[in-house]
Parts: structure tokens; sequence; C-alpha cells
């Protein structure tokens, strides 16, 4: 008996972790950002899950950057968005003007990678596969930028990610 009890338990752990699987994201991150304690160069990167329940791999695709934290499940359909999408533009990749145009819309049922911009400053914020995604926890260095500059307006910048 004591074997089934922890069979069926072993069974329902994995299933309630496929409910909140999450597939592997790449994405072209055109500006440096904060990750948890780490700040990451711009660059091409593979968002994935681990091992570690929870815990995700952020990693540049040529390796000059990684950091890997801890995110909680969120359900898109929970948490209603309207974003700014950047697109690049004819003028994408000039000093003034790094990643084109942006446009305005609704995100439902896509693949990207949120930010929270203030000022200079890129904070991951999310991530989205289809309708699951993952929300990171706000770091320190957020959390005193809130909090040292009230004037300064959160900015919510979504970059397209392509499934690995």
């Amino acid at each position: 008996m004591k074997k089934y009890v922890v069979a069926l338990f072993i069974v329902a752990l994995c299933s309630v972790a496929s409910v909140y699987a999450i597939d592997v994201l790449k994405v072209t991150i055109p500006f440096g950002f904060v990750v948890g304690d780490r700040t990451l160069p711009a660059g091409d990167y593979v968002i994935q899950p681990m091992s570690l329940p929870g815990a995700m791999l952020i990693m540049e695709v040529d390796g000059n950057g990684a950091a890997a934290v801890l995110a909680i499940p969120a359900h898109r359909s929970q948490i209603p968005e309207v974003i700014t999408q950047w697109t690049p533009g004819p003028a994408a990749g000039a000093v003034n003007n790094p990643v084109g145009n942006p446009t305005q819309k609704t995100a439902t049922g896509e693949n990207c990678a949120v930010f929270n911009k203030y000022g200079d400053k890129y904070f991951i914020s999310k991530i989205w596969s289809g309708l699951e995604g993952r929300e990171f926890p706000v770091s320190r260095a957020e959390r005193q930028l809130k909090t040292v500059s009230t004037s300064i307006e959160r900015e919510i910048v979504v970059l397209d990610a392509a499934l690995r």
C-alpha cells in the first residue's frame, strides 16, 4: 500500500509539473537588462526551464552571459495587459534608434519576453509561451530605483520570441 501511495504521489507531481510546462524560447534583446542580481548585455538569448522546479535559465547564445532565477507560474488569462511591442523599423540599429519603431497592441497567445523599463534601465518581468508563462521576482535594483525615483514612469516593453 505504501508503494502505491508513493507512486500515486509521483504521478500527481509530474502531472502538476506538466500543467506548468513552458517551452524553450529564443529572443533577441537589443538592450542590457537586469535579472535577479545580474546585469546581462544585449544579445540573442535562450530562456529555458531548469530541472529545479520554478528555476529558469536565461543564457546568451554565444555564452557571454547567463543567469538562473526562480520564477513563479503565470497564466495570461489572469494577467491581461496592454503592452508596447517593439518591432524593427527601417532605421533599427542606428545609434539614435537602436530597436526601431514601437507599435502598441494587446498580447495574447504569443511567445514573448516582457521587460519593465525605467528611464534607460530594463528589468525582465515575465516570459510567455502561449498562455503559460513565468513571472520573475522584482530585483533589488528595480525596487531601489522605484523608491528613489518616483518621477520615472514604468514602461512595459515586449519582445517577440521564437520557440526553440
